[in-house]
């Protein structure tokens, strides 16, 4: 249920035989035949001596055309100074498939010494057999042995059929009549597999399976019973069985109470296993395997309270003015509660309230330092209400803004109450971490890393800020979800309304092994109407469908639901989860009205502008669509994350769909990429100091929206230090003073994802769809959709569903930087102040140099093999190693893109410097006045040195 890696995968269908084993007169098979050669049926024995009316009879059920079938009898070699003919070729209707006539219709066997003729032989075929199903043509072969022909042994005999480059089934029995070989056979699934499911589901909300029975004998089946499982984790729900002709499956409908169906609701945590029998009226009874694991979340919101989260979306231009701090329903922090409060009905409603779930902040939110725990962990029906509250208004005792982002203490807080429940280790832990800026107050995330991993806790990370402004430390927010597991939602445009909603959705989707089918958005105004209308698929266990707008209207737009049943659902309808809030209303509906393929069809969301929207303006609006089922899409990227200038090779795994529908599913992928980078915009646009130091308040992302151009007219007007990162700071002055401001010039393309074999594809077929991507050219956020379309995985009795998935997903792409580039990016210089950004470190760096030393600066500035910059504000993340040297004073940040280390070291010394800058490390490179050799580079020198010497000491004395 959670963990898309494990989703639901239906096994493979093996052939289970009677307990009852066949007369030795009477072989069953069956064979799916594809390729151009002939291919073997069935091996069957010859009667041994003499007799009279001896023959085999073979009957044969096939989902091949009639004109594509062409059979081949192979009798055994003939006897030592005896020949016979090799094969006897014929069709079911000769006469209507011309590259398939009767070429000889009997066996004869020569004595090649007298040249005696003896009959041995004679192959009819039937044109059809009645009472298969429609799927299916049925054909008995009957091989009439020569009453004066005797069989000193049994012979091996084969009928064979041509394949075609369509695989067909070939099924039925080889016997000695017609009444042997007409027989009904089942076939089951040798386990169905529930997948994961949530530990102690209630039975009204477990997921459903039917057994696949089918009948792949020759004669009518009917079955008498199926047992009920041998464990408590399941349960069978339904029972009604029909007549199986030849080639059918069982008729299986949920709502009339047809077929065979089994629920799972798995009492306890991991693999639960029973078996059932499946007993029809002619004896047969054969043992399936039921299959689920049970699974838990245990899921902790870890939010930042710090004091920009209660600015407007847009950022904070004049604090500490007023219009800096909005009603408390414009902030950020509101929209986080929104975006929260959504994502918490899902967990409450998906899991049946049975999922652990707990809330804390960073800073506290008494305290306004480091962490605290605001809900402690517990079962969602003891937490949902607690966590309602804070994120209420801070009037009725919901969070406050205000304090710094020491997200470090923030995520050890969290893993401390997770890991105090009792069964922790056993449960899917994860963290939905929500930050609008950089860490501060000696804050160090990634230190937290090791011990979340290790702890098997993955971390879930969203980024809430302008594109441009530089506030949220991306590459932190990255490293945090690729080392633990998670997944990074990296750019949640505060300026867009329903960007933060998204992100948490896609959050909640990977926790709840959710998958999306549609996420439109929509204009509305008060009294207006509108309809959109959804197709859903037989798979479907359980449905939820949110309606967001971007206004603060309680009841700001009413929703109505109509089903492929032809029900309307409202608030009021019984067994429907209904939710609604300032910006949302959303519905969640399981249960019956949509296991067992009830849900397959087209759904209609009707939506109607309430009173307190506008009527002369329009109100954006977007509705979302998740499904709970086992057909599942899954994402992956060779070679597993993006960087610059890398190759990249994009892949959808499409699991549960049936095989015979894969040849029909498409795959489609969207993606939406930077068309600048960022970093290097900061590197190469050069600020006054004085912009960003020596304030009394910040200046933030809305300066970024203004077109005017600035000056700064005091130190009041710069950017304060303590609130906002160096990115944050120097992008922020840009645009305040410098009337510069980053527009990302985003690109956006789309490339279809094959299944083919070709492509780039690997394996025809196989539920793989792949494409290769254009290398990435500039850091920043990757947005990649995919859409997968594809017919109704069960087409009877529901043909009128569809399959669609829709997922979504960002990943923000660092530069790549290697150790040969930064080893060649390093230069030594000599101590001046135009070397220095900032005079106050130069003046600390730049006092008297200890007699007998000298002093320089190591200039450090990081790019990639394209030109694109590292950039400024990763100071923390740079160390020098240093041979034959020390280092005085820390690193430099110097906010062009270069890093300074002050070094002194001993007058004709080379110092050696390794450098490592965003997790690499470079070898020990020389500086100096010169660089040092490598010593077998010198060794080299010295020897060619010796040889010309030798050459030209001969070549004198030849002269």
């Amino acid at each position: 249920m959670f963990d898309k890696t494990r989703r639901y995968v239906v096994a493979a269908m093996v052939l289970l035989l009677a307990s009852a084993a066949p007369a030795p007169a009477q072989t069953p098979f069956f064979v799916s035949v594809s390729g151009t050669l002939y291919s073997n049926l069935v091996d069957f024995l010859t009667p041994v001596g003499t007799g009279t009316n001896r023959r085999t009879v073979i009957r044969v059920v096939t989902n091949a055309p009639v004109p594509g079938i062409s059979f081949e009898l192979r009798p055994a070699p003939a006897a030592a100074g005896k020949s016979r003919p090799t094969t006897v070729e014929f069709c079911p209707n000769a006469s209507t498939v011309p590259a398939c006539t009767i070429k000889i219709n009997h066996f004869d066997e020569t004595d090649q010494g007298s040249g005696v003729v003896t009959p041995v032989a004679s192959a009819l075929v039937a044109q059809a057999v009645p009472g298969a199903d429609p799927c299916c043509g049925m054909y008995e072969i009957t091989v009439q042995y020569d009453d004066g022909y005797t069989f000193p042994a049994a012979e091996t005999w084969q009928l064979t059929v041509i394949a075609t480059a369509t695989a067909y089934e070939y099924f039925g029995f080889a016997g000695t009549t017609s009444t042997e070989v007409t027989k009904a056979r089942m076939q089951l699934p040798s386990t169905i597999d529930f997948g994961e499911v949530q530990q102690g589901v209630t039975s009204q909300y477990a997921p459903v399976r039917s057994v696949d029975v089918r009948n792949i004998g020759t004669a009518p089946l009917t079955i008498s019973t199926g047992s009920l499982p041998t464990a408590p984790d399941f349960s069978r729900v339904a029972s009604g069985f029909q007549s199986v002709l030849p080639g059918a499956h069982l008729p299986s409908d949920w709502a009339l109470g047809n077929g065979l169906w089994y629920s799972a609701s798995p009492q306890a945590l991991g693999d639960r296993m029973a078996t059932f029998h499946v007993a029809s009226s002619d004896g047969q009874d054969l043992v399936g395997n039921l299959h689920v694991h049970g699974v838990s979340l245990l899921a902790h919101f870890l939010i930042d309270i710090s004091g920009s989260m209660k600015w407007t979306p847009a950022g904070c231009p004049t604090w500490p003015n007023p219009d800096c701090v909005p009603a408390e329903t414009d902030s950020r922090l509101w929209l986080a509660k929104q975006s929260t409060k959504e994502t918490n009905y899902w967990i409450q409603d998906f899991s049946t309230g049975q999922a652990y779930e707990g809330l804390s902040t960073f800073p506290g939110f008494t305290n306004g330092q480091n962490g605290q725990v605001i809900v402690p962990t517990d079962r969602a029906y003891n937490t949902t209400a607690n966590i309602q509250v804070a994120f209420g208004t801070g009037a009725s005792g919901g969070l406050q803004a205000s304090g710094w982002t020491p997200m470090e203490t923030g995520i050890i807080t969290a893993h401390t109450y997770m890991s105090r429940i009792a069964n922790a280790k056993d449960l899917r832990k994860t963290i939905l971490l929500l930050t609008d800026g950089s860490e501060n107050q000696g804050s160090n995330a990634r230190n937290q890393m090791l011990s979340l991993s290790t702890d098997h806790i993955r971390v879930y990370t969203v980024g809430l800020g302008v594109p441009g402004s530089g506030e949220v430390d991306l590459a932190v927010l990255n490293d945090l979800a690729a080392g633990t597991g998670g997944q990074a939602f990296v750019s949640a445009d505060a300026s867009q309304p329903f960007d933060l909603k998204g992100a948490f959705k896609q959050v909640a989707i990977q926790w709840l092994g959710l998958t999306p089918v549609e996420d439109p958005e929509g204009l509305i105004r008060a009294g207006q109407s509108r309809s959109h209308d959804v197709c859903l698929d037989s798979s479907v266990e359980g449905v939820s469908f949110v309606v967001d707008w971007n206004r603060q209207v309680p009841d700001g737009i009413a929703v109505q639901l109509h089903t492929p049943k032809g029900e309307t659902i409202t608030p009021t309808t019984t067994g429907v989860a209904f939710h609604k809030d300032n910006t949302f209303s959303s519905y969640t509906i399981r249960g019956d009205r949509v296991r067992g393929g009830q849900a397959a069809g087209k759904w209609t969301i009707d939506l109607t502008g309430g009173s307190g929207l506008p009527s002369n303006d329009d109100t954006r609006y977007s509705y979302t669509v998740v499904v709970q089922s086992p057909i599942a899409a899954t994402p992956a990227i060779t070679p597993g994350y993006i960087f610059t200038g890398g190759a990249v090779k994009f892949e959808v795994h499409v699991s549960g769909v049936p095989a015979v529908n894969l040849p029909k599913t498409t795959a489609v992928l969207h993606y939406d990429t930077p068309g600048r980078s960022f970093n290097t915009f900061l590197a190469s646009n050069a600020i006054n100091p004085s912009w960003v130091k020596d304030s009394t308040g910040p200046v933030t992302t809305r300066t970024l929206r203004t077109g005017s151009n600035t000056r700064a007219r005091s130190g009041a007007d710069s950017v304060r230090a303590e609130i906002l990162s160096p990115r944050a700071r120097k992008a922020i002055a840009l645009a305040r003073f410098a009337d510069k401001r980053f527009v990302d010039q985003r690109q956006r393309d789309s490339t279809v994802l094959y299944d083919d074999g070709t492509h780039g594809d690997r394996v025809a077929r196989d539920g793989i769809f792949s494409a290769q991507l254009p290398v990435a050219a500039y850091e920043g956020v990757y947005t990649f959709t995919i859409v997968v379309n594809g017919p109704n995985p069960t087409p009877v009795p529901v043909p009128q569903g569809c399959l669609l998935r829709q997922i979504r997903f960002s990943s923000y792409v660092p530069i790549h930087l290697t150790a040969a580039l930064l080893g060649r990016q390093m230069r030594l210089a000599t101590i001046d102040s135009a070397q220095f950004f900032d005079l106050g470190a130069y003046k600390a760096v730049s006092g008297p140099t200890p007699a007998g030393l000298e002093r320089k600066i190591v200039r450090l500035t990081p790019k990639d093999e394209l030109g694109n910059y590292w950039g400024p504000g990763y100071a923390r993340n740079v160390k020098f190693a240093l041979t034959n040297a020390e280092a005085v004073g820390g690193v430099i940040d110097n906010w062009d893109g270069s890093y300074l280390q002050v070094i002194q070291y001993r007058m004709g010394v080379h110092p050696l410097v390794a450098v490592t800058a965003g997790g690499v490390t470079t070898s020990p490179v020389g500086l100096g006045g010169g660089l040092p050799l490598p010593w077998w580079v010198i060794l080299l020198i010295l020897i060619l040195a010796a040889i010309i010497a030798v050459w030209l000491r001969t070549r004198r004395g030849t002269v």
